[in-house]
């Protein structure tokens, strides 16, 4: 799948102005870095920041509704709104409303390709993945010139869902494409969330089986940030975040207890407080927005003193 020659791969990149992104870069998604089998190179038209830390993908439907298209855009344009990045797959439907509303708002969004960055599908996309490009992220693990082949999609989702820390579904029949990335959303240790729609339809079959099975039924961008970045709420509100002790759940202790020295790299951490590398992941982001850890280069921690 990957390039058989770096050095000519590496040119190439230069001369289209592409990021080559290691799995060891320190520039790397850090969400990425702990699925179970993260890209060892990802290729990156635009940046990727440190504000994409907060992302949320938005997945559905290629044969979407005039209603669930606005849904996707309006939770799109809303969630970018409030300085959420939103990952989507570039997609006719579901995805294309999802990128244009977080453009609308002014936000990032981040586009993950089932063929090489230089070969965008649809084709009918292209002037969309630039605008995507311009001001957020058109990301692939896949090498220049690599086709949009069937078998490269269900792989792609892996991406979608690794780079975010929940996965909205918007209209969905039973064999789509967005319920695997809602089931690798699942395996990642990432927030499945779910829009209703209309009952007895192909299209929201998917959508409803997942509610059934555990999916958080959702209307809003404030009903995922309740869900997913509950820290945004309280900021809002003027309420405790989970910085504050008495609001610590276990998970959160466990995480702080594991330090035995005020910097650790992340590996001891996930070792020392037996959760999951995804669950650790969660809950460092969390402490880190409420400034109860800092994170340093080579994925190493610092716990303040105090």
């Amino acid at each position: 799948m990957y390039a058989s020659n770096p050095i000519a791969e590496s040119e190439r990149a230069k001369r289209l102005g592409v990021e080559l992104l290691a799995l060891g870069d320190e520039r790397y998604p850090h969400a990425l870095r702990f699925i179970f089998d993260p890209p060892p190179v990802l290729y990156v038209l635009g940046r990727i920041e440190r504000a994409d830390l907060e992302a949320i993908a938005i997945v559905g439907s290629r044969d979407a509704s005039p209603y669930g298209l606005a849904t996707a855009e309006r939770l799109g344009r809303e969630l970018a709104a409030e300085g959420v990045t939103v990952v989507s797959g570039l997609a006719i439907g579901i995805d294309a409303a999802a990128h244009r509303g977080a453009l609308a708002a002014g936000g990032r969004t981040i586009a993950v390709l089932g063929s090489g960055v230089d070969e965008i599908y649809p084709r009918r996309h292209r002037r969309l993945a630039d605008e995507i490009a311009a001001s957020g992220a058109v990301v692939s693990e896949l090498p220049f010139g690599t086709p949009p082949l069937a078998f490269h999609f269900p792989l792609r989702n892996r991406i979608v869902s690794g780079l975010s820390l929940g996965v909205v579904v918007v209209e969905a029949g039973e064999k789509s494409g967005s319920l695997i990335t809602a089931r690798l959303a699942l395996e990642q240790g990432r927030s499945v969330l779910a829009v209703p729609g209309e009952a007895g339809l192909d299209r929201t079959r998917g959508v409803h089986r997942l509610i059934r099975r555990g999916a958080t039924l959702v209307e809003s961008a404030s009903d995922v940030l309740d869900d997913v970045l509950p820290w945004r709420a309280a900021r809002r509100l003027g309420t405790s975040a989970p910085g504050m002790a008495e609001e610590l759940s276990d998970d959160h202790r466990r995480l702080l207890a594991a330090f035995q020295t005020t910097t650790e790299h992340i590996d001891r951490l996930i070792e020392r407080s037996g959760l999951n590398a995804a669950r650790a992941l969660e809950i460092l982001l969390e402490l880190e927005l409420v400034g109860r850890v800092r994170r340093h280069s080579g994925m190493v921690f610092a716990k303040p003193s105090g």
